[in-house]
């Protein structure tokens, strides 16, 4: 729990990545971690769909928005790990319309 909580906090600190981004990340964590939802989630499918649409909106931020060099500074684990979860993300991007990344995230990618 110490390396994510280092990893976020890296994240938080980093210079390149606007604000705006920062706070919309930290609250779409704080809604997924949350009992409350806009859809409660005793309300079979429909309510584990919301939490599920941030958390695929997260990775695809994290893996297809920043800056792998960004991400990599403050990433703690081994490089392996680092592309599975790479690959992942790749994967559920594939479901995040491209209006929804311009809309969301004030961050430009720079490769």
């Amino acid at each position: 729990m110490g390396k994510l909580f280092g990893f976020f906090k890296g994240l938080w600190r980093e210079r390149r990545i606007p604000f705006r981004d920062k706070a919309i990340f930290a609250l779409a964590l704080i809604s997924i971690a949350s009992p409350i939802d806009p859809i409660p989630d005793w309300i079979p499918f429909f309510g584990q769909l919301d939490d599920l649409v941030l958390l695929i909106l997260l990775y695809d931020y994290l893996f297809q928005v920043i800056a792998t060099d960004d991400l990599m500074r403050h990433y703690a684990w081994s490089p392996g790990s680092y592309r599975r979860w790479r690959s992942l993300g790749i994967f559920l991007g594939r479901f995040v319309p491209n209006w929804t990344r311009r809309w969301l995230w004030a961050y430009r990618r720079v490769d």
